[in-house]
């Protein structure tokens, strides 16, 4: 992987495997390079908001055969939020046709779709999910503020779903304290 990812910035065909690289290649690399460039963006978004003392926030977070993508607990509020990231359109597109988000949100007070700034439409997302774009300082604001920091914009705000039933909300909290004795590192 490594590899490929120096044939990218040399822009040129290399020899690898007995096959050559073709431009189409280079795209398809560079794409790759991009969805983890906007995961690392969204992910310091969320390590910069660890700065509130009563949050707590874990990334990928596995209750009941789901995953969250990232969970955050609102102490003083009692109140779970669940986020799902998105980083492309077929992703996305994927999620709200299988319907999948759904079993995400008996698990959270209220649960939003996080991307890149535009990828997903507000009005593409269902009712009471929430939308946050997520993007670089600089390119909201048109100039070098902070160059490189996350911004997020809520394009659409996240619903109350209701409370968590009793048994699942102490599932959620057996869980976590089984996940602080054994990788208390995963919290920020």
């Amino acid at each position: 992987m490594k590899l490929l990812m120096v044939v990218v910035f040399m822009g040129v065909g290399v020899h690898l495997s007995g096959k050559w690289l073709t431009k189409h290649t280079e795209i398809l690399i560079y794409r790759v390079m991009e969805k983890n460039s906007g995961l690392e963006l969204i992910k310091n978004y969320f390590l910069g908001r660890a700065k509130r003392k009563t949050d707590i926030g874990l990334f990928e977070f596995q209750i009941d055969g789901g995953r969250f993508d990232c969970m955050v607990f609102h102490g003083h509020k009692q109140k779970i939020k669940g986020f799902e990231f998105k980083l492309s359109r077929e992703d996305f597109l994927n999620e709200i046709k299988t319907q999948k988000f759904k079993r995400y949100l008996g698990y959270c007070h209220n649960f939003s779709f996080v991307c890149p700034w535009g990828l997903i439409k507000k009005d593409e997302v269902p009712p009471k999910v929430g939308l946050l774009w997520i993007t670089t300082a600089n390119e909201y604001y048109g100039y070098n503020k902070n160059p490189g920091s996350p911004h997020a914009i809520w394009m659409k705000s996240p619903k109350f779903l209701g409370e968590i039933p009793n048994d699942i909300f102490r599932r959620i909290v057996l869980t976590l304290i089984n996940r602080v004795k054994y990788r208390k590192d995963d919290f920020f």
